[in-house]
Order: C-alpha cells, then structure tokens, then sequence
C-alpha cells in the first residue's frame, strides 16, 4: 500500500511541475509579446 502511494505521490508531483512549467512558459509569452493569448 505504501509503495502504491509513493508511486502515486511521485507521479503527481511530475504532473504538477509539468503544469507549473506549462504556466511559466504561457505567463512568459503574455509578458514578451504583451498580449494575452
């Protein structure tokens, strides 16, 4: 059971610095072009 949410613990933590990279670049974007996108 431990070993399931560990697994569990390290995949979501890849998928949240996935998403906050993904954030980054957008936010990125809106300040270099000055637009929203």
């Amino acid at each position: 059971m431990r070993d399931v949410l560990g697994l569990g613990r390290c995949v979501y933590g890849k998928l949240g610095c996935f998403v906050l990279f993904g954030f980054m670049v957008m936010w990125w974007f809106h300040v270099e072009h000055g637009q929203c996108l």
